[in-house]
Order: structure tokens, then sequence, then C-alpha cells
């Protein structure tokens, strides 16, 4: 889903119209905000295997966790987010999730799902990862 969002006024906001090609992760993140529901958005640091790349992603870590939780309680929350990290979005009124969102660029923010490699299954919050690093 693309958002459009004019930075001189961020509490205005446009959604691109539900049609055809609006999918069902982004109906969800529709539905958890117009039920009111309050999210939490949680960072995701991948590391690869390239030499510094754990150091790299816990200064990520580090500078992006300083600033606190990211609760989101409406959809220009969203524009706050740090450019380019991926994230889980987490309801309040949940205790797991499969979406993910990154915002891309200013005012446009994209919602999706990660798939294990090899398998295709879909990835949770809480599933554990460490041992395919």
């Amino acid at each position: 889903m693309n958002t459009t969002n004019n930075i001189q006024r961020p509490h205005s906001h446009l959604l691109v119209p539900l049609g055809p090609d609006t999918n069902e992760i982004e109906l969800t993140v529709m539905g958890w905000f117009a039920a009111g529901h309050e999210l939490l958005w949680v960072p995701i640091f991948e590391v690869d295997d390239r030499p510094g790349a754990l150091a790299e992603a816990q200064a990520d870590a580090d500078k992006i966790t300083q600033r606190g939780p990211y609760v989101v309680r409406q959809l220009t929350d969203l524009y706050w987010l740090p450019m380019g990290i991926r994230g889980w979005l987490i309801p309040a009124h949940l205790d797991d999730t499969d979406v993910i969102c990154m915002r891309e660029a200013p005012g446009e923010i994209s919602f999706g799902q990660i798939r294990r490699k090899g398998t295709g299954q879909t990835l949770r919050w809480r599933d554990a990862t460490e041992n395919e690093l």
C-alpha cells in the first residue's frame, strides 16, 4: 500500500483507494487502523555473512532503539519510522504477527511478509531465526 503525505502538514494523508491490487495484508492493516487498535513497530535487523556485518547491524540497532518504542496509533505515525528499515507491525490485541512494515521513501509505506528461503513458509515475529543467520 502506498500512502501520500504532505511533509509540510504531516497530519494530512491520503490512502490509495481499495482496488483489485489491494492485497490481504493491506486489508488487514487497514482493518487494524479502522478498529482503532494501537500497534507497535519492532525493527528487524538482518545480519549476513560479510565480515563486520554483525557489528554494523548492532550499530544500526543501537541508533534506532535509542528512541524507544515505536507506538503507532494512527496511519500518519508510520511516517516517523526510520527510512529503509523493515519491522514487525504488532497490534496490541495480538501476541504475534506475520506483518512487516517499511517506510521506503517520504510518504511511502509498504506492508508485506517475510518468507523462509527454501520452504516459502511465512515467518512470524515469535519464530526463532537465530540459527538461520
